[in-house]
């Protein structure tokens, strides 16, 4: 997870095997800068990374990485605690927008059948 001090940074999103021309298209990219943050879903779940990140200026970018949140938990498990509910919120938040736009643009139930077989797939809950 990268916290944005100064300066911006675009998050192009990628899909399967782009190369670096495609990365470049503009039309899949997101402009942050500070106080932004991106990454967060990556300390708390085994997510692949789905964008691409390149500083458009100067930045100073801070890391909190999953052996960070390790030593939160140790020293501060209240806050770690926090921190992961509100991973949570922006997972569910996430969710819910991904069903709504799949329900909104193709059929309700390949929304539910997503969401069920995600809930009831064993294997990945390991």
């Amino acid at each position: 997870m990268y916290f944005i001090e100064d300066g911006s940074v675009e998050l192009t999103v990628m899909t399967s095997q782009e190369d670096v021309q495609e990365i470049q298209d503009q039309s899949n990219a997101f402009l942050l800068s500070s106080p932004d943050s991106f990454g967060a879903l990556s300390i708390g779940y085994n997510l692949k990374r789905k964008t691409s990140a390149l500083c458009k200026t100067d930045c100073t970018l801070l890391g909190f990485f999953k052996p960070d949140f390790e030593v939160l938990m140790d020293r501060h498990p209240q806050i770690a605690v926090k921190f992961l509910q509100m991973l949570t919120n922006i997972a569910l938040r996430q969710l819910e927008t991904a069903l709504t736009t799949i329900e909104e643009n193709h059929d309700p139930r390949i929304a539910a059948q997503i969401e069920f077989d995600a809930y009831y797939d064993d294997e990945k809950l390991d």
